[in-house]
């Protein structure tokens, strides 16, 4: 008895189980399994009404790996979104370096928030692969929280300049990141603690406490809202409260007043490290929740 064929829509979810697909990627391989255009056709818009088959979304996240993983420059990626069936200004507007999608090498990891091992990072097993340290060279050219705008009015912010950070991805949090951050500071750079402010999410009692157990005094630790200590990755996805250590270049730090300069105007104090505390996913709805793997990213400038 001859074996039933499979529909081309059957074809196409089959396809899909297996990777995202661009549209034109679909049309292609069903093409080459002889079905006709009308069945083609009609099975890709049906997956395209349950979101199944969308562009715009595998774009971004073909973007993001490329760049990350293979270092592909906006030119190359324009080109081969081209290639991909998405139009001009589509393929130009997604590689665009200034757009958020491929803002640094560790943005695919952060998306997923996994704790794999990429290929090729570690020989020595899984584990430390969830604690990595960084320096890298950056552009101030766009994106969320790029602060362009203050490029010119302060001596702080470079277009390029030097950031160094440390990731927890799943392994550390909150306390072990702020030990990490005093003993570097404090112990090993020998900066004053006089001179040294600490700044934590308006509600983030757990980081205020934890700052005072390493040393901090409590009329050093101060609260600021979403604007300043607060971090997203955009509207929705991964975000958290952050804590950040300031640095006061003044000539007298026991001045009166000293603490309104802080996320304040000036240069005498100067945030020197942000310690960001991944541990939500916003929804569309604005709503916040916790993620089953809380994770460390933090950044401190190296001209600073």
């Amino acid at each position: 008895m001859a074996r039933k064929r499979r529909s081309a829509y059957q074809t196409t979810l089959d396809l899909l189980s297996r990777r995202d697909h661009f549209r034109r990627e679909l049309v292609e391989k069903l093409r080459t399994r002889n079905f006709p255009v009308n069945e083609i056709e009609d099975s890709i818009a049906r997956c395209e009404e349950l979101d199944l088959v969308n562009d715009e979304r595998v774009a971004q996240r073909f973007v993001e790996v490329r760049a990350a993983e293979r270092g592909w420059g906006p030119h190359r990626l324009a080109a081969e979104l081209r290639k991909r069936g998405m139009s001009a200004d589509n393929a130009d507007r997604l590689s665009d370096p200034s757009v958020e999608l491929a803002a640094d090498a560790m943005r695919t990891a952060l998306r997923k928030l996994e704790v794999r091992a990429p290929a090729g990072w570690w020989r020595d097993g899984q584990r430390r692969a969830r604690m990595v340290t960084s320096t890298q060279k950056c552009v101030r050219a766009g994106g969320k929280h790029n602060d362009l705008e203050n490029v010119g009015y302060t001596a702080r912010h470079h277009t390029f300049f030097e950031m160094l950070g440390n990731f927890s991805f799943g392994d550390y949090f909150k306390k072990e990141a702020i030990e990490f951050a005093w003993e570097l500071v404090v112990d090993v750079y020998g900066l004053p603690v006089d001179r040294l402010w600490f700044t934590v999410y308006t509600d983030d009692d757990d980081a205020a406490k934890l700052w005072e157990e390493v040393g901090a005094p409590a009329d050093r630790i101060l609260r600021f809202g979403e604007k300043d200590n607060y971090w997203a990755m955009g509207e929705t996805g991964p975000c958290g409260p952050c804590s950040e250590i300031h640095f006061d270049r003044g000539p007298d730090p026991f001045a009166p007043g000293r603490a309104e300069l802080v996320n304040g105007e000036g240069d005498d104090i100067i945030e020197i490290w942000n310690l960001v505390f991944m541990q939500f996913d916003r929804d569309a709805e604005g709503k916040l929740h916790p993620l089953p793997k809380p994770c460390v990213d933090t950044g401190a400038g190296l001209e600073r």
